[in-house]
């Protein structure tokens, strides 16, 4: 019987329920499963829910969520797909579901753009690039905050037995700070007088993104209005404001993650840099001065995943150091010839800012 993909609704939850016990019978490498209310969104306006139907039985499913982007040098809508599961994962059978899932969602809207995917080695970044997709991992920085606690904590200093003794000989001897310090050293802040604050989204946040345009050739929209939405008021994810010399420069958002046996940081507190725009004097003293704020709120680590070559010199230069990535972004035919190469994609964008 055909596949048919079809909005998520009520009657379908005993078909999700029944997919889902499929998955976990057979073990299915995937950090997640379908969700099995049909009324749940991934917080976005206009997200919705599609599922691979044959019959009645539910063979995947996916999230679809439409975003304002600026590609090619022209405003317009583009779709960000979240989530994407195939029962191809247990059964040969369904091995093609994904292309077809694609092929779909293409038909929908040309401009289509994933993020995530756990890294280029997966089976979906993969598939989509012998499809003729543009795929590339977005480059990953981290910043040591505290030496003793990641020397500790950090998953890949645990074993084998040895690395985990010179991690924690490191920790106790304290001079590990001093080299963190020597990895991580930043350079001068430019002059002028900065202050870094949490603050709210408002009409200054278009200014500063208008100025940004020019930079690039894709990105999803981040002004006012765009911004409320993508990091609503009252979540854990805080704005913080730029000001020098009385002006506002730039923003950032970022996020503070007390870990718990977490695969890749253990029990570290994780900052992240989800997102930031700011004037190009600024940006170095941006990122330096956000790492700041979330030493001083606790974190151990801070990480941050950016693909705009102008915020990749501005992250090395706040001290920050390479590490290989797990956040990938893969763009349609018709959207990667729209945007060319100068794009801004960070961990703010689809599902990036919970699955680290």
């Amino acid at each position: 019987m055909a596949i048919q993909f079809v909005p998520f609704v009520s009657e379908h939850e005993a078909a999700v329920r029944a997919f889902n016990g499929r998955m976990k019978a057979g073990q299915a490498s995937t950090p997640f499963l379908l969700q099995d209310v049909a009324s749940h969104e991934p917080g976005y306006a206009g997200a919705r829910h599609f599922l691979a139907v044959e019959g009645e039985d539910v063979r995947g499913g996916y999230f679809e969520v439409p975003y304002e982007v600026y590609a090619g040098g022209r405003r317009g809508v583009a779709v960000n797909c979240q989530s994407p599961l195939s029962e191809g994962l247990i059964d040969s059978k369904y091995m093609m579901l994904p292309a077809q899932m694609f092929k779909f969602i293409l038909k929908q809207n040309p401009f289509v753009f994933v993020v995530g995917m756990g890294g280029m080695q997966n089976p979906l970044p993969r598939l989509l690039k012998a499809a003729g997709w543009a795929v590339d991992a977005i480059p990953f920085f981290f910043r040591v905050c505290r030496a003793g606690r990641f020397l500790r904590h950090m998953p890949m200093l645990q074993t084998p037995a040895w690395k985990r003794l010179a991690a924690q000989a490191g920790a106790l001897s304290g001079l590990s700070g001093l080299a963190f310090r020597a990895v991580h050293r930043s350079q001068n802040l430019p002059g002028g007088k900065w202050n870094l604050e949490p603050g709210e989204w408002g009409p200054w946040c278009d200014a500063i993104w208008n100025e940004y345009l020019p930079e690039i050739n894709f990105g999803a929209w981040r002004d006012e209005r765009a911004l409320r939405t993508l990091y609503p008021p009252g979540r854990a994810i805080a704005p913080l404001v730029l000001w020098r010399d009385g002006r506002i420069e730039g923003w950032s958002a970022v996020l503070l993650t007390p870990m718990k046996a977490h695969k890749n940081f253990g029990d570290l507190t994780v900052g992240t840099i989800l997102d930031a725009v700011a004037r190009p004097a600024a940006r170095s003293a941006l990122i330096e001065l956000t790492t700041r704020h979330l030493a001083k709120c606790g974190a151990d680590l801070v990480v941050t995943n950016q693909s705009h070559q102008s915020w990749i010199a501005a992250t090395r230069a706040a001290g920050f150091r390479p590490g290989p990535s797990n956040y990938v972004l893969a763009a349609s035919p018709k959207l990667a010839a729209a945007a060319g190469g100068r794009i801004h994609i960070t961990r703010g964008d689809g599902d990036g800012r919970i699955n680290l």
